[in-house]
Protein backbone atom coordinates (compact mmCIF):
# COMPACT_ATOMS: atom_id res chain seq x y z
CA UNK A 1 0.00 0.00 0.00
CA UNK A 2 2.86 2.25 0.64
CA UNK A 3 3.97 1.85 -2.56
CA UNK A 4 0.97 2.43 -4.11
CA UNK A 5 1.00 5.77 -2.65
CA UNK A 6 4.26 6.86 -3.12
CA UNK A 7 4.15 6.44 -6.91
CA UNK A 8 1.32 8.19 -7.12
CA UNK A 9 2.82 11.53 -6.93
CA UNK A 10 6.18 10.87 -8.31
CA UNK A 11 6.60 12.13 -11.79
CA UNK A 12 7.78 10.24 -15.04
CA UNK A 13 11.73 10.84 -15.78
CA UNK A 14 10.43 12.59 -18.94
CA UNK A 15 8.33 15.23 -17.35
CA UNK A 16 10.98 15.89 -14.89
CA UNK A 17 13.37 16.75 -17.80
CA UNK A 18 10.40 18.65 -19.01
CA UNK A 19 10.01 20.76 -15.84
CA UNK A 20 14.33 21.43 -16.04
CA UNK A 21 14.00 22.46 -19.55
CA UNK A 22 11.06 25.22 -19.14
CA UNK A 23 13.14 26.19 -15.78
CA UNK A 24 16.19 27.16 -17.47
CA UNK A 25 14.26 28.50 -20.60
CA UNK A 26 12.77 30.80 -17.58
CA UNK A 27 16.19 31.72 -16.39
CA UNK A 28 17.64 32.04 -20.31
CA UNK A 29 14.70 34.22 -21.34
CA UNK A 30 15.31 36.85 -19.24
CA UNK A 31 12.68 39.00 -20.81
CA UNK A 32 9.37 37.53 -19.37
CA UNK A 33 5.83 38.64 -19.96
CA UNK A 34 3.34 40.07 -17.70
CA UNK A 35 0.90 39.82 -19.78
CA UNK A 36 -2.07 37.89 -18.79
CA UNK A 37 -2.25 33.78 -19.05
CA UNK A 38 -5.80 32.65 -19.51
CA UNK A 39 -4.81 28.47 -20.40
CA UNK A 40 -7.51 26.50 -21.92
CA UNK A 41 -8.33 23.37 -20.73
CA UNK A 42 -7.69 21.26 -24.05
CA UNK A 43 -3.94 21.99 -23.61
CA UNK A 44 -1.70 19.09 -24.04
CA UNK A 45 0.39 18.25 -20.63
CA UNK A 46 3.82 19.20 -22.73
CA UNK A 47 2.54 22.73 -23.57
CA UNK A 48 2.61 23.39 -20.34
CA UNK A 49 6.65 22.82 -20.16
CA UNK A 50 6.85 24.76 -23.42
CA UNK A 51 7.84 28.64 -23.10
CA UNK A 52 5.25 30.58 -24.57
CA UNK A 53 7.01 32.48 -27.35
CA UNK A 54 5.51 35.62 -27.99
CA UNK A 55 6.80 39.20 -29.77
CA UNK A 56 6.30 42.39 -28.20
CA UNK A 57 5.39 44.29 -31.29
CA UNK A 58 6.01 48.20 -31.20
CA UNK A 59 4.54 50.97 -33.78
CA UNK A 60 7.01 50.75 -35.89
CA UNK A 61 5.59 46.97 -36.49
CA UNK A 62 2.26 48.65 -37.96
CA UNK A 63 2.56 50.48 -41.29
CA UNK A 64 2.39 54.22 -40.86
CA UNK A 65 -0.97 54.17 -42.49
CA UNK A 66 -2.61 51.64 -40.44
CA UNK A 67 -0.83 52.93 -37.23
CA UNK A 68 -3.08 56.45 -38.97
CA UNK A 69 -5.87 55.01 -37.64
CA UNK A 70 -5.53 54.86 -34.11
CA UNK A 71 -6.28 58.41 -34.08
CA UNK A 72 -9.48 58.34 -36.07
CA UNK A 73 -12.83 58.75 -35.53
CA UNK A 74 -13.68 55.13 -36.35
CA UNK A 75 -11.97 54.12 -32.84
CA UNK A 76 -14.59 52.19 -31.15
CA UNK A 77 -17.17 52.53 -33.81
CA UNK A 78 -18.13 48.59 -33.12
CA UNK A 79 -19.77 50.13 -29.82
CA UNK A 80 -22.49 52.29 -31.51
CA UNK A 81 -22.48 50.55 -35.47
CA UNK A 82 -21.93 46.75 -35.05
CA UNK A 83 -21.89 46.56 -39.03
CA UNK A 84 -18.38 48.90 -39.28
CA UNK A 85 -16.14 46.28 -40.98
CA UNK A 86 -12.93 46.77 -38.95
CA UNK A 87 -10.52 44.49 -37.12
CA UNK A 88 -9.67 42.56 -34.48
CA UNK A 89 -9.21 44.59 -31.35
CA UNK A 90 -8.76 42.80 -27.19
CA UNK A 91 -11.12 45.95 -26.18
CA UNK A 92 -14.01 44.58 -28.45
CA UNK A 93 -13.31 40.96 -27.54
CA UNK A 94 -13.18 41.83 -23.70
CA UNK A 95 -15.64 44.15 -23.66
CA UNK A 96 -18.60 42.30 -25.45
CA UNK A 97 -18.54 38.89 -24.18
CA UNK A 98 -21.98 38.48 -24.35
CA UNK A 99 -24.20 35.69 -23.10
CA UNK A 100 -24.95 33.95 -26.39
CA UNK A 101 -21.48 34.53 -27.46
CA UNK A 102 -20.66 32.13 -24.40
CA UNK A 103 -23.22 29.71 -25.68
CA UNK A 104 -21.74 29.95 -29.59
CA UNK A 105 -18.01 29.56 -28.17
CA UNK A 106 -18.73 27.53 -25.17
CA UNK A 107 -15.86 26.73 -22.07
CA UNK A 108 -13.58 28.98 -21.11
CA UNK A 109 -12.76 32.53 -23.08
CA UNK A 110 -9.64 32.86 -24.20
CA UNK A 111 -8.08 36.37 -26.46
CA UNK A 112 -7.92 34.26 -29.23
CA UNK A 113 -8.70 35.64 -32.81
CA UNK A 114 -11.27 33.24 -33.39
CA UNK A 115 -13.15 34.45 -30.91
CA UNK A 116 -13.43 37.59 -31.77
CA UNK A 117 -14.70 36.37 -35.21
CA UNK A 118 -17.73 34.87 -33.17
CA UNK A 119 -18.11 38.45 -31.27
CA UNK A 120 -18.33 39.97 -34.80
CA UNK A 121 -20.66 37.31 -35.83
CA UNK A 122 -22.92 37.13 -32.47
CA UNK A 123 -23.21 40.97 -32.44
CA UNK A 124 -24.84 41.28 -35.85
CA UNK A 125 -26.85 38.56 -35.57
CA UNK A 126 -28.04 40.40 -32.51
CA UNK A 127 -28.19 43.36 -34.32
CA UNK A 128 -30.62 42.13 -36.97
CA UNK A 129 -32.76 40.38 -34.74
CA UNK A 130 -31.89 36.70 -36.36
CA UNK A 131 -31.56 34.29 -33.43
CA UNK A 132 -34.56 36.44 -31.75
CA UNK A 133 -36.78 35.50 -34.94
CA UNK A 134 -36.11 32.10 -34.97
CA UNK A 135 -38.22 30.43 -36.36
CA UNK A 136 -38.50 30.44 -40.72
CA UNK A 137 -35.38 32.29 -40.74
CA UNK A 138 -33.09 31.22 -43.29
CA UNK A 139 -29.24 31.11 -43.01
CA UNK A 140 -25.95 29.88 -45.47
CA UNK A 141 -22.82 29.04 -44.07
CA UNK A 142 -19.32 28.52 -46.35
CA UNK A 143 -16.98 26.47 -45.76
CA UNK A 144 -18.35 25.28 -42.18
CA UNK A 145 -16.35 22.30 -41.44
CA UNK A 146 -17.32 21.72 -37.61
CA UNK A 147 -17.72 25.22 -36.25
CA UNK A 148 -20.22 25.64 -33.25
CA UNK A 149 -22.30 28.39 -35.51
CA UNK A 150 -24.01 25.71 -37.29
CA UNK A 151 -25.70 24.17 -33.92
CA UNK A 152 -26.14 27.37 -32.69
CA UNK A 153 -28.29 28.56 -35.11
CA UNK A 154 -30.00 25.14 -35.19
CA UNK A 155 -30.93 25.95 -31.17
CA UNK A 156 -32.76 29.26 -32.09
CA UNK A 157 -34.39 27.39 -34.64
CA UNK A 158 -32.98 28.67 -37.74
CA UNK A 159 -33.00 26.77 -40.71
CA UNK A 160 -29.24 26.31 -41.80
CA UNK A 161 -27.87 24.96 -45.17
CA UNK A 162 -24.46 24.18 -44.09
CA UNK A 163 -21.75 23.61 -47.11
CA UNK A 164 -17.98 22.95 -47.70
CA UNK A 165 -15.97 21.26 -50.23
CA UNK A 166 -17.37 18.38 -52.51
CA UNK A 167 -15.63 15.35 -50.57
CA UNK A 168 -14.36 14.34 -53.59
CA UNK A 169 -11.91 17.63 -53.93
CA UNK A 170 -8.02 16.85 -53.90
CA UNK A 171 -7.97 19.35 -51.08
CA UNK A 172 -10.62 17.83 -48.15
CA UNK A 173 -8.04 15.27 -47.19
CA UNK A 174 -5.91 17.97 -45.88
CA UNK A 175 -9.15 19.83 -44.02
CA UNK A 176 -10.37 16.60 -43.09
CA UNK A 177 -6.93 15.61 -41.56
CA UNK A 178 -7.60 18.54 -39.12
CA UNK A 179 -11.06 18.04 -38.15
CA UNK A 180 -11.87 20.78 -40.56
CA UNK A 181 -14.08 19.70 -42.90
CA UNK A 182 -18.09 19.10 -42.83
CA UNK A 183 -18.83 15.40 -42.08
CA UNK A 184 -21.11 13.60 -44.41
CA UNK A 185 -24.09 13.46 -42.08
CA UNK A 186 -25.88 15.93 -40.38
CA UNK A 187 -26.19 13.52 -37.08
CA UNK A 188 -22.26 13.17 -37.36
CA UNK A 189 -21.31 17.06 -37.10
CA UNK A 190 -19.91 18.38 -33.79
CA UNK A 191 -23.55 19.41 -31.24
CA UNK A 192 -20.96 21.02 -28.72
CA UNK A 193 -23.74 20.90 -26.44
CA UNK A 194 -26.16 23.28 -28.36
CA UNK A 195 -28.65 20.79 -29.82
CA UNK A 196 -29.73 17.22 -30.19
CA UNK A 197 -29.32 15.18 -33.16
CA UNK A 198 -33.39 15.56 -33.93
CA UNK A 199 -32.91 19.40 -33.85
CA UNK A 200 -29.98 18.74 -36.18
CA UNK A 201 -32.04 16.81 -38.84
CA UNK A 202 -35.09 19.65 -38.39
CA UNK A 203 -33.04 23.25 -38.88
CA UNK A 204 -29.85 21.93 -40.60
CA UNK A 205 -29.40 20.14 -44.50
CA UNK A 206 -25.78 19.83 -45.84
CA UNK A 207 -24.96 20.89 -49.81
CA UNK A 208 -21.41 20.50 -51.12
CA UNK A 209 -20.14 23.37 -52.54
CA UNK A 210 -16.85 24.85 -54.20
CA UNK A 211 -16.68 28.74 -53.36
CA UNK A 212 -15.19 29.12 -56.39
CA UNK A 213 -17.69 27.67 -58.47
CA UNK A 214 -20.86 28.39 -56.77
CA UNK A 215 -23.07 28.62 -59.84
CA UNK A 216 -22.71 25.11 -59.93
CA UNK A 217 -23.70 23.58 -57.03
CA UNK A 218 -27.45 22.47 -55.97
CA UNK A 219 -27.99 25.65 -53.35
CA UNK A 220 -27.19 28.51 -56.14
CA UNK A 221 -30.13 26.69 -58.60
CA UNK A 222 -32.32 25.78 -56.56
CA UNK A 223 -32.12 28.65 -53.34
CA UNK A 224 -30.60 31.71 -54.80
CA UNK A 225 -31.78 34.91 -53.32
CA UNK A 226 -34.07 33.33 -50.57
CA UNK A 227 -31.47 33.66 -47.52
CA UNK A 228 -31.40 35.93 -44.37
CA UNK A 229 -28.08 35.30 -43.33
CA UNK A 230 -24.93 34.11 -45.11
CA UNK A 231 -21.37 34.34 -43.23
CA UNK A 232 -18.19 32.44 -43.54
CA UNK A 233 -15.70 32.38 -40.63
CA UNK A 234 -11.57 32.38 -41.94
CA UNK A 235 -12.81 30.15 -44.87
CA UNK A 236 -12.31 32.95 -48.31
CA UNK A 237 -8.73 33.43 -47.73
CA UNK A 238 -8.44 29.28 -48.74
CA UNK A 239 -10.34 29.69 -52.12
CA UNK A 240 -6.74 30.23 -54.29
CA UNK A 241 -5.65 33.84 -54.52
CA UNK A 242 -7.06 37.18 -53.16
CA UNK A 243 -8.83 37.91 -56.42
CA UNK A 244 -10.73 34.37 -56.11
CA UNK A 245 -11.82 35.55 -52.38
CA UNK A 246 -12.52 38.97 -53.32
CA UNK A 247 -14.98 37.33 -56.14
CA UNK A 248 -16.51 34.82 -53.81
CA UNK A 249 -17.71 37.06 -51.21
CA UNK A 250 -19.40 39.32 -53.74
CA UNK A 251 -20.83 35.90 -55.75
CA UNK A 252 -21.98 34.92 -51.83
CA UNK A 253 -24.31 38.20 -51.54
CA UNK A 254 -26.51 37.11 -54.77
CA UNK A 255 -28.00 34.09 -52.01
CA UNK A 256 -29.19 37.06 -49.76
CA UNK A 257 -32.67 37.82 -50.40
CA UNK A 258 -33.99 41.63 -49.68
CA UNK A 259 -32.84 42.85 -46.75
CA UNK A 260 -30.53 39.96 -45.94
CA UNK A 261 -27.16 40.32 -44.41
CA UNK A 262 -24.03 38.66 -44.70
CA UNK A 263 -21.13 38.40 -42.94
CA UNK A 264 -17.14 37.18 -43.69
CA UNK A 265 -14.20 37.20 -41.64
CA UNK A 266 -10.71 36.49 -43.02
CA UNK A 267 -6.92 37.54 -42.84
CA UNK A 268 -5.78 41.14 -43.05
CA UNK A 269 -2.14 42.65 -43.28
CA UNK A 270 -0.54 44.76 -40.69
CA UNK A 271 2.56 45.72 -42.14
CA UNK A 272 2.89 45.33 -45.53
CA UNK A 273 0.52 47.49 -48.33
CA UNK A 274 1.77 45.98 -51.57
CA UNK A 275 3.49 42.68 -50.86
CA UNK A 276 1.95 40.03 -49.23
CA UNK A 277 0.80 36.49 -49.34
CA UNK A 278 -1.28 35.43 -52.55
CA UNK A 279 -1.67 31.82 -52.22
CA UNK A 280 -2.59 28.80 -53.08
CA UNK A 281 -2.64 27.79 -49.59
CA UNK A 282 -3.77 31.01 -47.83
CA UNK A 283 -3.84 34.91 -48.77
CA UNK A 284 -3.50 37.41 -46.51
CA UNK A 285 -5.63 40.68 -47.71
CA UNK A 286 -4.34 44.48 -47.69
CA UNK A 287 -5.77 47.66 -47.53
CA UNK A 288 -6.40 47.44 -50.92
CA UNK A 289 -7.74 44.78 -51.16
CA UNK A 290 -10.58 45.51 -48.77
CA UNK A 291 -11.47 48.78 -50.39
CA UNK A 292 -11.94 46.73 -54.12
CA UNK A 293 -14.19 44.99 -51.83
CA UNK A 294 -16.04 47.97 -50.33
CA UNK A 295 -15.71 49.76 -54.12
CA UNK A 296 -17.17 46.83 -56.10
CA UNK A 297 -20.38 45.75 -53.47
CA UNK A 298 -21.13 49.17 -53.88
CA UNK A 299 -21.19 49.72 -57.69
CA UNK A 300 -23.33 46.40 -57.38
CA UNK A 301 -25.72 48.54 -55.30
CA UNK A 302 -24.88 46.74 -51.55
CA UNK A 303 -24.57 48.58 -48.57
CA UNK A 304 -21.32 47.85 -47.10
CA UNK A 305 -20.24 51.01 -44.30
CA UNK A 306 -16.84 52.53 -44.47
CA UNK A 307 -13.73 50.02 -42.94
CA UNK A 308 -12.13 51.19 -39.89
CA UNK A 309 -8.28 49.70 -39.97
CA UNK A 310 -7.93 50.55 -36.05
CA UNK A 311 -5.32 47.95 -34.99
CA UNK A 312 -5.95 48.70 -31.03
CA UNK A 313 -4.18 49.04 -28.41
CA UNK A 314 -4.34 46.92 -25.76
CA UNK A 315 -1.35 44.91 -24.33
CA UNK A 316 -2.59 41.71 -26.19
CA UNK A 317 -2.95 43.78 -29.10
CA UNK A 318 0.39 44.99 -29.63
CA UNK A 319 1.57 41.19 -28.93
CA UNK A 320 2.32 38.91 -32.16
CA UNK A 321 2.15 35.28 -31.58
CA UNK A 322 5.03 33.12 -33.56
CA UNK A 323 4.79 29.28 -34.17
CA UNK A 324 3.96 27.14 -33.02
CA UNK A 325 0.84 29.42 -31.85
CA UNK A 326 -1.23 28.76 -28.58
CA UNK A 327 -4.72 29.05 -27.77
CA UNK A 328 -4.60 32.48 -25.93
CA UNK A 329 -2.90 35.82 -26.31
CA UNK A 330 -3.90 35.11 -30.18
CA UNK A 331 -5.21 38.33 -31.82
CA UNK A 332 -1.84 39.07 -34.12
CA UNK A 333 0.16 36.72 -35.71
CA UNK A 334 3.68 36.20 -37.26
CA UNK A 335 2.90 34.35 -40.88
CA UNK A 336 5.47 33.28 -43.59
CA UNK A 337 8.37 34.64 -41.28
CA UNK A 338 7.53 38.22 -42.97
CA UNK A 339 3.95 39.08 -42.44
CA UNK A 340 1.79 40.17 -39.24
CA UNK A 341 -1.35 39.28 -39.57
CA UNK A 342 -5.06 39.86 -38.06
CA UNK A 343 -8.23 38.96 -38.61
CA UNK A 344 -10.69 41.84 -40.62
CA UNK A 345 -14.54 41.46 -40.07
CA UNK A 346 -16.67 42.71 -43.40
CA UNK A 347 -20.53 43.49 -43.63
CA UNK A 348 -22.86 43.63 -46.10
CA UNK A 349 -26.81 44.17 -46.52
CA UNK A 350 -29.14 43.68 -49.65
CA UNK A 351 -31.10 47.12 -49.45
CA UNK A 352 -35.06 46.36 -49.87
CA UNK A 353 -35.11 48.07 -52.98
CA UNK A 354 -31.87 46.62 -54.92
CA UNK A 355 -32.35 45.42 -58.47
CA UNK A 356 -29.40 43.59 -60.29
CA UNK A 357 -27.53 46.31 -62.15
CA UNK A 358 -25.34 43.76 -64.35
CA UNK A 359 -22.15 45.86 -63.30
CA UNK A 360 -18.42 44.06 -63.46
CA UNK A 361 -16.15 44.87 -61.00
CA UNK A 362 -12.77 42.97 -63.03
CA UNK A 363 -11.77 46.82 -63.37
CA UNK A 364 -11.60 47.15 -59.82
CA UNK A 365 -10.27 43.57 -58.95
CA UNK A 366 -7.58 43.11 -61.54
CA UNK A 367 -4.81 45.18 -59.71
CA UNK A 368 -6.06 46.15 -56.98
CA UNK A 369 -2.64 48.37 -55.85
CA UNK A 370 -3.01 49.42 -59.11
CA UNK A 371 -6.88 50.84 -58.42
CA UNK A 372 -5.96 51.90 -54.93
CA UNK A 373 -3.23 54.34 -56.26
CA UNK A 374 -5.45 55.84 -58.98
CA UNK A 375 -8.57 56.46 -56.89
CA UNK A 376 -6.27 58.56 -54.49
CA UNK A 377 -6.40 55.67 -51.43
CA UNK A 378 -2.31 55.99 -51.11
CA UNK A 379 -2.44 59.78 -51.76
CA UNK A 380 -4.18 60.51 -48.73
CA UNK A 381 -0.90 59.27 -46.31
CA UNK A 382 2.46 61.27 -46.39
CA UNK A 383 4.63 57.76 -46.28
CA UNK A 384 5.61 55.37 -49.01
CA UNK A 385 3.51 52.45 -49.39
CA UNK A 386 5.90 50.21 -50.63
CA UNK A 387 7.65 50.26 -47.84
CA UNK A 388 7.45 47.50 -45.25
CA UNK A 389 7.11 48.24 -41.37
CA UNK A 390 10.07 46.71 -40.09
CA UNK A 391 9.90 43.70 -37.97
CA UNK A 392 12.03 42.72 -35.33
CA UNK A 393 12.34 39.53 -33.32
CA UNK A 394 12.69 40.03 -29.68
CA UNK A 395 11.20 37.35 -27.80
CA UNK A 396 9.53 37.47 -24.74
CA UNK A 397 8.59 33.99 -22.88
CA UNK A 398 5.29 32.95 -20.93
CA UNK A 399 5.20 30.16 -19.09
CA UNK A 400 2.12 28.53 -17.04
CA UNK A 401 4.11 28.90 -13.41
CA UNK A 402 1.52 28.86 -11.10
CA UNK A 403 0.59 24.91 -12.40
CA UNK A 404 4.02 24.15 -12.71
CA UNK A 405 5.26 25.38 -9.51
CA UNK A 406 1.99 23.43 -8.39
CA UNK A 407 3.72 20.21 -9.85
CA UNK A 408 7.35 21.04 -8.48
CA UNK A 409 5.86 20.74 -4.95
CA UNK A 410 4.50 17.26 -6.25
CA UNK A 411 7.47 16.45 -7.23
CA UNK A 412 9.36 17.10 -4.12
CA UNK A 413 6.62 15.91 -1.72
CA UNK A 414 7.05 12.43 -3.70
CA UNK A 415 11.27 12.26 -3.40
CA UNK A 416 10.22 13.28 -0.05
CA UNK A 417 8.59 10.40 0.76
CA UNK A 418 10.90 8.22 -1.02
CA UNK A 419 13.82 9.71 0.97
CA UNK A 420 11.74 8.41 4.10
CA UNK A 421 10.92 5.14 2.95
CA UNK A 422 14.34 4.17 2.12
CA UNK A 423 15.68 5.51 5.69
CA UNK A 424 13.26 4.91 7.80
CA UNK A 425 11.15 1.43 6.65
CA UNK A 426 13.63 -0.80 7.79
CA UNK A 427 14.00 0.23 11.49
CA UNK A 428 9.79 0.07 11.28
CA UNK A 429 9.97 -2.85 9.84
CA UNK A 430 12.28 -4.65 12.41
CA UNK A 431 10.51 -2.80 15.63
CA UNK A 432 7.25 -4.44 14.38
CA UNK A 433 8.74 -7.78 13.60
CA UNK A 434 11.50 -9.04 15.94
CA UNK A 435 12.41 -11.98 13.86
CA UNK A 436 13.62 -10.04 11.20
CA UNK A 437 16.51 -8.37 13.45
CA UNK A 438 17.79 -12.18 14.61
Amino acid sequence: MLSCAVAAPVMHMAQLRAVFTALVGLVVLTEASDLPLQQTSDVRFTDRFEPRLLRAMTDSDVHPVIQAWRNSSCVGAWQHDVFTPRLTTQRELVENVTSSMHKLVGGKMTLHRKNWEYVFVSRILDAIGLLSAGVGKKALGFAVGEERTVPFFAKHQVNVVATDLPPNDPQVAGWGGTHQHMSGAVEAMPRYGHVTKKQMREYVTQEWLDMNQMEKSDVWKTQLGSFDFVWSVCSVEHVGSIKLALEAMINSLQFLKLGGTAVHTTEFNLNQLVDTMDGPGTVIFRQSDAESLRACALRKGYEMPEICYDPGDGPIDMTVDLPPYHHDNHLKLFLDNKYISTCIGWSFRKPLSWQDNGASCEDIFRDRVEWSRENGLFAKWPVDETVAAPVSYTAITQLDLPWIAGMMVLMISGLCVIFARRLCWPRVKSSLDPLSAV
